[in-house]
């Protein structure tokens, strides 16, 4: 697939309200644009000197971890949450009582990444079965998501404004995720394209934010689930 000729999706009228259908991204992936090979060259380096950093640095695994829980900190709060790095860190006996919630998701941030990290060093291939596992110990015991526990969504929900008709963007409708999810699924595995790695892992994200797959999990700004907030 050209890159330049590619069209990420279509619109399409959904009752009072346009939701964006996705296209494919399964395909052996080329484009004419020098400046993109030069820009993955640079990336690519930059990993090598990073991956290289690893193997000089004493103790990388506790390293490593710290990083994840910055990682994880940055995350919760584009959900909301108001505790910072070191309110994280502090044991729970000391940790004020409005901040608990917070601590409490971010401890299921790590939860849900270790669960990921051991899977793909077991050799377990990441498939919408793990994605599901991964996102029903992320929002145990949110209180609010019970009922999305590890299930993709079966019904419209919208990111942004009071109503689908107001929203910022409106995902796949819920029928046309498990094709996407498949798509999806085929482009890890495919190990016979040439794409690059970085690439890969760039329209991978690209992806699974688009088709938005999951109801909850966003609360500062919370993804809507239409039939929830109306009745039809």
């Amino acid at each position: 697939m050209k890159l330049e000729s590619y069209k990420a999706g279509r619109y399409i009228r959904v009752e009072d309200y346009r939701a964006f259908i996705i296209s494919g991204i399964n395909y052996e992936w080329v484009w004419e644009d020098a400046g993109l090979n030069k820009l993955v060259s640079e990336a690519s380096r930059e990993v090598g000197e990073l991956n290289c950093y690893s193997k000089l640095t004493p103790n990388v695994d506790t390293y490593i971890k710290m990083l994840m829980k910055m990682e994880i900190n940055k995350s919760n709060k584009i959900e909301g949450a108001n505790t910072s790095l070191e309110e994280d860190l502090v044991d729970d006996e000391n940790t004020n009582e409005d901040k608990k919630e917070d601590k409490e998701r971010a401890k299921r941030y790590l939860n849900a990444t270790n669960y990921a990290i051991e899977n793909i060093k077991e050799g377990n291939e990441v498939t919408r079965n793990l994605l599901k596992e991964i996102h029903k110990i992320l929002m145990e015991g949110d209180s609010e998501d019970q009922k999305c526990l590890g299930k993709f969504r079966v019904s419209q929900n919208f990111v942004g404004g009071d109503t689908p008709e107001s929203a910022e963007y409106i995902p796949p409708p819920h029928t046309e995720i498990p094709d996407c999810m498949a798509d999806f699924e085929r482009f890890i595995a495919n190990d016979r394209t040439s794409t690059p790695d970085l690439i890969k892992l760039a329209m991978l994200h690209y992806q699974f934010e688009t088709i938005h797959p999951f109801i909850g999990g966003n609360r500062k700004n919370r993804q809507n689930d239409y039939t929830t907030l109306f009745t039809k």
